[in-house]
């Protein structure tokens, strides 16, 4: 078997029972030797590659330098931004609860959102404004890279005409029950990403939990459809 170029050469141990001849050059070396004195040849299983020291040294260097370059690769062509998602969780007394989630390289934040309602004859018409709280206080949150967090939203109490026009359309679209099924609901939110860019997220909810919710928020009496109870329903 060649090693670097070199013909191997096997020769019977040496009488002394000391040294024993080298495997490519024939030199006597210790028997415990590994690599020879003389030809530097090794005495082991790596005689047997059958590749020089350059040609290893080559692929050590190429390994080395890969292990080094794929990181910066990977970064290059990797998405440096958020990449959120939302989905319902639930209605209590406290609020609408979302969990956001971001699978991307770079942190994302969650703003405000809406109410909407609407049917298949009439266009969504915003019911409240909804804002993030953070210990019992609005907040803007700022969701790091590869993170969820549960985020509950509670409604931004307005005053004058519109806060009395809400309170009627919350009461009329709990009173018309022969429209209720065909009542659609949503959360509209609109977080931010890394680059300063909005996302449109549409949550459909029941519209049942968005008027109990309304109902317990604004202090709206609806007859025989939903009380002004405290309400604590979970999404399936």
């Amino acid at each position: 078997m060649s090693n670097g170029g070199l013909r191997s050469v096997k020769q019977p141990p040496s009488r002394d029972g000391v040294t024993k001849p080298c495997r490519v050059c024939g030199e006597d070396i210790k028997l415990a030797a590994r690599k020879c004195i003389h030809c530097d040849s090794w005495q082991d299983w790596r005689a047997e590659v059958g590749l020089s020291s350059n040609i290893l040294a080559l692929l050590i260097a190429l390994i080395s330098v890969s292990s080094a370059t794929i990181p910066v690769f990977y970064n290059l062509f990797s998405t440096k931004n958020a990449i959120l998602t939302a989905s319902f969780q639930g209605v209590s007394n406290d609020g609408i609860s979302i969990l956001f989630s971001n699978s991307g390289e770079r942190p994302g934040t969650i703003l405000n959102g809406s109410i909407f309602v609407g049917n298949d004859t009439n266009p969504p018409s915003e019911l409240e404004s909804i804002v993030p709280v953070v210990s019992g206080k609005p907040s803007t949150i700022v969701l790091p890279p590869h993170s969820d967090t549960l985020v509950n939203f509670t409604s931004v109490v307005s005053a004058g005409l519109k806060d009395e026009y809400e309170k009627a359309a919350i009461s009329d679209l709990a009173k018309r029950s022969d429209d209720r099924r065909r009542q659609q609901c949503y959360v509209a939110l609109m977080p931010m990403d890394y680059h300063g860019d909005f996302l449109n997220f549409r949550i459909p909810v029941d519209c049942g939990l968005i008027i109990g919710f309304l109902c317990t928020t604004r202090g709206v009496t609806v007859p025989n459809f939903i009380p002004c109870l405290p309400v604590n329903r979970h999404s399936d």
